[in-house]
């Protein structure tokens, strides 16, 4: 991890909100390539969520 790591001092529930919004933006785009992206997306934040500390 860097010194200067921008992840500490964000909130689990952010980076759950971060993957929840792509989600919900997910659903509106007919596109499927911008689709695929954004669920991508969304499973990094959510991977951010899981390891992030309490």
């Amino acid at each position: 991890m860097l010194p200067c790591d921008i992840r500490e001092g964000i909130p689990r529930a952010r980076y759950r909100r971060l993957a929840q919004d792509c989600l919900e933006t997910a659903q509106t785009i007919q596109n499927m390539e911008a689709r695929a992206t954004l669920i991508e997306t969304a499973q990094v934040w959510q991977r951010l969520a899981n390891e992030q500390k309490e």
